[in-house]
């Protein structure tokens, strides 16, 4: 090892030690920054019981539902993860959302289809759409598109990194897969590198995500065919019940830059504060029967879904536009799970996505 990487090394190595070190003596917060729970609701439960946490990671930790909104809107607290990724022209909002972005996600959702096959991958596919969708947005061509799809495979893991430290190797990967993507982005481009950092993996979660929440048990006898019922309205409230149930994204951090209070407790500047978005939206004190899949909740309860900021929330307009048309594209051919099981990325505490979800259609 080359001795300008020993020190990183180090440190990488002394982070990852104590967040298994803390995990292992029973606080949640590590526990979830390991990202090997396969079901996180017994650590969530945990932290919501008071309203705000000190980890033994050191950072100070909101996981209900009014604490994780007092983090977001609070002036002194400023995003982390990938918020360098919103500056500069792309902090304008995705245009016509419901319109141009959808059209394209239509024709991408087609040909990821047509050429899947029978027993299709819905991982692969659904990241197929989302990046033949964005190219289509940006007017790439094809040799551009398929250096998009490279480098988007590249970053994954990006929105990771700042909570569990990848590998060195792994680190410089996604390092320079987002150096690529900056070269991609078209001049103006709104939602610009977050989409393709994080839009596009956020689609292919939420579309996964949809389809195995409403999977009954066993897969028999198969997707309903009027689950979304070919419904624009019904398919874009099953994403964000899904975006509230199977969050893509399950954490933030901030940083104080001044000294504040939140819920209650003097936070310095300098500390960080994480928040567990994937607990804040199962609280039992906002939403009824929480950990229950039901895209027929009521509007108010759908509008109290808390979605990340900073990145996050400059890629989610695209996310669920193209995730929505998605979940339209694959009603009609009843998707039921094929055999194996529903594996996860490990080591992924913000994006848990799955690493394959075979099923089959007709």
């Amino acid at each position: 090892m080359d001795t300008t990487e020993r020190g990183p090394a180090r440190r990488l190595q002394l982070r990852q030690a104590l967040v298994w070190l803390e995990a292992a003596r029973g606080d949640s917060h590590a526990a979830l920054l390991r990202g090997l729970d396969d079901d996180p609701r017994a650590h969530w439960r945990r932290l919501r019981e008071r309203p705000l946490t000190r980890s033994a990671t050191g950072d100070r930790v909101a996981a209900r539902h009014a604490s994780v909104s007092a983090a977001q809107s609070a002036p002194a607290l400023r995003l982390a993860p990938l918020a360098d990724l919103t500056r500069g022209p792309e902090d304008a909002p995705w245009p016509d959302a419901e319109a141009a972005s959808a059209h394209h996600a239509d024709q991408a959702w087609q040909r990821a289809l047509s050429r899947a096959g029978e027993e299709p991958d819905l991982v692969a596919v659904a990241r197929d759409a989302a990046v033949g969708t964005l190219a289509a947005v940006w007017g790439l061509g094809a040799d551009a598109e398929q250096t998009l799809r490279t480098a988007v495979a590249g970053a994954a893991g990006a929105l990771d990194a700042p909570f569990y430290a990848q590998s060195q190797a792994r680190t410089r990967e996604i390092a320079q897969a987002v150096a690529l993507l900056r070269r991609l982005v078209p001049e103006g481009a709104a939602g610009g590198l977050a989409v393709a950092v994080a839009g596009t993996s956020m689609v292919t979660d939420l579309v996964t995500g949809a389809v195995a929440l409403g999977l009954p048990p066993g897969g028999a006898p198969g997707l309903p065919r009027n689950l979304w019922d070919q419904d624009p309205d019904r398919a874009r409230r099953t994403v964000l019940e899904t975006l509230r149930l199977a969050p893509p994204v399950r954490l933030e951090a901030a940083t104080a830059e001044t000294g504040c209070v939140l819920a209650g407790e003097e936070i310095e500047a300098g500390e960080r504060v994480v928040s567990h978005l994937g607990a804040a939206n199962r609280d039992p004190e906002v939403f009824t029967d929480p950990d229950r899949f039901d895209p027929d909740r009521s509007g108010d309860e759908l509008a109290a879904v808390l979605v990340p900021g900073a990145a996050g929330a400059a890629a989610l307009p695209f996310a669920v536009t193209c995730a929505a048309r998605g979940l339209l594209a694959l009603a009609a051919l009843r998707p039921r799970p094929a055999t194996g099981p529903l594996l996860r990325r490990s080591a992924a505490p913000v994006s848990p996505s799955l690493l394959a979800c075979p099923v089959v259609t007709g």
